[in-house]
């Protein structure tokens, strides 16, 4: 009786022990291969998004398409404000005639530091990795001196590198700093096209900055962008051909809103980029310093026959005393 009670205790015992083990102890899945397999529930906190990279504003495009352009800013409206509605008079019991040479490198005068695609290696016999600078103002501010126009200042404000876009916030600047202009001369939008912006918004930037200097009571003149080369080379062309498209778009947009009141320079007729006129040209859009000259002798023309007529009544004789 004893022996059989055992028995039974014993094989309740093994079928606990059995029970216990089937559904507390944890048995190894044939397929799970590690125990990364098992699911876990776990929230993982977002990636913080990394910063945009700051992109080189290099002077030459890629062979892509073009950058773009970021958005204008918002700008006063300019209806019933033409730009040229501010014709130049004589300062009466003004000491001297004040010009504001405003824009980017071809208004400071750069060039030195890229090759022509058209014609290969630098025209000139050396070639120097940097910007130099060789203003047209130099030039112009001789030729008004040596013509009799001693009182007569030129002011070059040109920035190399620098947008319409910019300009258009630099220019109250310079104007809050220096206000005693009397003219303006503005080339601007070389580096905006370059960069792949359209032709119109850079003509609301220009029309922006005429209106800013007609506050002023300064007569804006505009002048054309340089002539750029149309010239190809290799399969894709060369970096300059979509730039090149866009400043014939875009200055006879300028053409359309100067010339006519005679406020419009088209320095890129009267100095076109040919085969005959390479030593005037260090790149598809800079001068050379001889063309800075020959640009200044442009502008000089220009301007020589609206100063005869300004000084012509008297009111201020000194601008055009005689040289000693």
């Amino acid at each position: 009786m004893r022996s059989a009670e055992l028995k039974v205790l014993s094989l309740s015992f093994a079928l606990g022990l059995l029970c216990f083990t089937w559904l507390f102890v944890p048995r190894n899945d044939p397929s799970a291969s590690d125990p990364g397999d098992v699911l876990v529930s776990v929230r993982q906190p977002r990636p913080t998004p990394r910063p945009p990279l700051p992109q080189a504003l290099s002077p030459r495009e890629e062979s892509g398409p073009p950058e773009a352009s970021p958005a204008p800013p918002k700008l006063p409206s300019l209806t019933g404000t033409p730009a040229s509605s501010h014709d130049f008079r004589c300062p009466r019991g003004a000491k001297e005639i004040r010009i504001l040479a405003f824009g980017d490198s071809i208004t400071q005068g750069g060039y030195g530091l890229f090759e022509h695609p058209a014609w290969g290696m630098r025209h000139n016999s050396y070639f120097k990795p940097r910007l130099q600078f060789h203003a047209y103002t130099v030039e112009l501010q001789k030729l008004l001196s040596a013509h009799r126009f001693r009182r007569v200042k030129v002011v070059n404000k040109g920035i190399a590198g620098e947008t319409a876009a910019h300009m258009t916030q630099r220019l109250p600047n310079v104007l809050l700093k220096d206000p005693d202009f009397n003219m303006a001369f503005v080339l601007a939008g070389t580096n905006d096209l370059h960069r792949g912006t359209k032709p119109a918004t850079c003509l609301g930037y220009i029309e922006h900055m005429h209106k800013t200097l007609h506050q002023y009571n300064i007569t804006a003149y505009q002048i054309s962008l340089p002539d750029c080369c149309p010239y190809t080379t290799g399969p894709k062309g060369t970096p300059y051909q979509g730039f090149a498209t866009r400043c014939r778009e875009y200055n006879p947009m300028l053409e359309a809103m100067a010339k006519p009141a005679g406020r419009y320079i088209d320095v890129a007729a009267h100095i076109p980029q040919r085969e005959d006129t390479k030593a005037l040209w260090d790149d598809c859009m800079h001068f050379s310093p001889q063309g800075y000259d020959e640009f200044g002798n442009l502008v000089f023309q220009f301007l020589r026959r609206r100063l005869e007529a300004a000084c012509s009544g008297g009111c201020m004789p000194a601008c055009a005393e005689p040289v000693s």
